[in-house]
């Protein structure tokens, strides 16, 4: 007999943050889509949200709670792998844990309907499933499996500041500041320009991926410039997430990191983030340097190449792939350069432009500008 999943629909990854979303009712939603009794709120259904999720997790929220909410490409994989090494104190078992079980399971994405680990050995156990239906989740087993993890619970999430299941008189508290009680959220930013071409790479590796529901992601992949000018333009996911947390950025439970500071100021803007966790009693500077180390670019490069480790299961392939600061943007033409900051400040407040715009980018796309045209002099 199938399992009932939470909702079926056309998966497209290419829909990412698609605007065409269903909500579900706060408090109505159907018994056997998961739930939601309780929730304050309702939450959107694309192929890459299950509201059902949300809704049926909002009530199951607890103070120590921590929620990692990112666009795309802009670090969330490496913030969430150091917290998980330091909220098991770096110990052998964490790190045993994280390779053994995989990062998915340890730090959850949490509004997503599909099971990305899912292999489709697994469904061959299924009678009767529609193929990519079959990876979608069971809401109760979902939340159920949630509700196993231990505190501090860490999530990842791609969505904006409404979708994040707290509670609205949370989210009031929070922004009035009259409590500084409840979960958390990280926000990580990354300059724009940086963003598309590692995003066009992503999408790269879902081709061939051979597991889950990207076992026969076979779309055409156009060129980049192509792809950013018809896809990630147009989805602009990066400007309406910066957008919907801008006005939240100074809320008592939302603490701003951004991308370049972590690379280039690492032990201090992970200093401050736990401060802000209030784990500090508990962390101690060793704990930090050691937990930078085994998040490091290189010790996750190794793991993702570890064929013995789960530790991306469910990611595409060559997922860690750079991460310089500056690099990405130096593969934008001048035009296309041009054409992002145009959009950047039709569509953010200038302060927010202001804000994750980086001289380092700036710098460095010029410095390897200059060295793509000495290689290609050569």
């Amino acid at each position: 007999m199938a399992v009932v999943r939470d909702y079926s629909t056309k998966y497209n990854p290419e829909s990412f943050s698609s605007n065409n979303t269903k909500k579900t009712s706060p408090t109505t939603t159907n018994e056997k889509e998961g739930g939601g009794e309780g929730a304050t709120k309702s939450y959107p259904i694309t192929e890459w949200c299950s509201g059902y999720i949300l809704s049926a997790f909002e009530p199951t929220v607890r103070p120590t709670d921590v929620f990692v909410v990112t666009s795309a490409k802009c670090g969330q994989t490496w913030i969430t792998t150091l917290l998980f090494h330091l909220k098991n104190k770096c110990s052998q078992k964490g790190r045993d844990l994280i390779r053994n079980e995989g990062l998915m399971k340890c730090v959850p994405w949490l509004e997503i309907p599909l099971d990305l680990m899912r292999t489709n050995d697994d469904n061959k156990e299924e009678e009767g499933a529609e193929e990519k239906d079959a990876f979608l989740y069971d809401v109760q087993e979902r939340i159920d499996e949630l509700t196993k993890l231990s505190n501090p619970r860490i999530f990842k999430m791609h969505t904006l500041y409404e979708t994040v299941p707290i509670t609205t008189q949370q989210q009031q508290q929070h922004s009035s500041n009259t409590t500084k009680g409840g979960p958390k959220l990280i926000i990580v930013s990354r300059d724009p320009r940086d963003v598309p071409y590692s995003m066009y790479k992503h999408f790269q590796g879902l081709k061939g991926n051979g597991v889950g529901p990207f076992a026969h992601y076979d779309e055409e992949i156009p060129s980049f410039e192509e792809y950013y000018t018809t896809n990630w333009k147009i989805n602009n996911f990066y400007f309406r997430h910066l957008n919907s947390f801008w006005n939240h950025k100074h809320d008592v439970n939302v603490h701003w990191i951004k991308y370049e500071d972590l690379k280039l100021n690492t032990m201090d803007t992970i200093q401050k983030l736990v401060n802000f966790l209030e784990w500090n009693n508990d962390t101690s500077n060793e704990d930090i340097e050691t937990a930078i180390r085994l998040s490091s670019f290189q010790n996750m490069k190794n793991d993702e190449q570890d064929e013995s480790t789960q530790f991306l299961k469910g990611y595409p392939k060559n997922f860690v792939r750079e991460g310089e600061i500056g690099k990405n943007c130096s593969r934008l033409s001048m035009e296309l350069e041009k054409d992002l900051l145009k959009l950047l400040k039709e569509k953010c407040p200038p302060d927010a432009v202001d804000f994750v715009l980086s001289q380092e980018v700036t710098k460095n796309s010029i410095d390897y500008r200059k060295q793509q045209r000495q290689r290609s002099n050569e």
